[in-house]
């Protein structure tokens, strides 16, 4: 208390807790060690799609039934990230305007998009995948 008022101390709950526990780690993209046309063939079950850059551009590594593919990774209609897409079978669906391909030969399957997309060759060495284009 000072000249009639009163005044409360508050510790601040932020900083204390910040210097009992570490900071998390920032999440990380990619798998360290690894370049950035390669992933790790445990990471993308069945049914599911990843994202890797080939040459500067992205491409979608699809594990149709325990098959990997690959094809440039933005529909050929408006640029959708086909990465964040649906896979059924053989069959990636854009998220943004539902144009669907065929992802062992970059084929629309339905429009809007009436352009195919480029294939691109995996390579699998033991547990590590490569994408690279097709000569």
């Amino acid at each position: 208390m000072r000249d009639g008022q009163i005044y409360l101390e508050v510790p601040d709950q932020a900083a204390e807790q910040e210097q009992q526990e570490p900071a998390a780690a920032p999440p990380t993209t990619g798998s360290p060690g690894l370049k950035p046309n390669e992933f790790r063939v445990g990471d993308i079950p069945s049914g599911q799609i990843r994202l890797v850059h080939v040459g500067g551009e992205e491409a979608a590594v699809y594990n149709a039934d325990g098959t990997l593919y690959a094809t440039q990774g933005v529909c050929t209609h408006r640029g959708g990230p086909l990465s964040e897409g649906d896979l059924a079978g053989h069959v990636v669906t854009c998220p943004l305007h539902g144009s669907q391909f065929d992802v062992t030969t970059g084929q629309v399957v339905q429009g809007p998009a009436t352009e195919s997309l480029t294939c691109y060759r995996v390579i699998v060495d033991s547990e590590i995948g490569r994408v690279e284009p097709i000569a």
